[in-house]
């Protein structure tokens, strides 16, 4: 009797450190599991703040082209010949357009991956 209560005592304790590993594991799992959602939420967070500046960056930079715009033709009134003021107008525009096109063909670039 003394060997089979040995070796019930060598089962128990085999069980009970098997036990004590998974919770040991289990502990160090949520540890884990924890830490990437903290990690995720600050993430999330640092995201949508950039993406916020990025919006009012983006609102500063349309109020400032427009008042270029207007300031640009200002000068052209200003400072061109009436009969050459057309001509001014139109390759300013030009340029404007060529500018936007360069900058709405990069951004499709870069959305899409190329």
């Amino acid at each position: 009797m003394t060997d089979a209560t040995a070796t019930d005592a060598t089962a128990t304790d085999g069980t009970a450190t098997d036990a004590t590993e998974i919770d040991d594991t289990m502990t160090e799992t949520n540890i884990d599991t924890e830490t990437s959602e903290a990690s995720t939420d600050d993430f999330r967070i640092r995201t949508n703040l950039y993406r916020a500046a990025l919006g009012l960056f983006v609102l500063l930079a349309v109020v400032a082209v427009v008042q270029l715009y207007a300031s640009v033709n200002a000068s052209i009134a200003t400072f061109v010949a009436e009969e050459y003021r057309p001509l001014f107008r139109a390759a300013f525009n030009l340029v404007v357009l060529l500018v936007s096109g360069i900058g709405i063909s990069l951004t499709v670039r870069e959305l899409s991956g190329e």
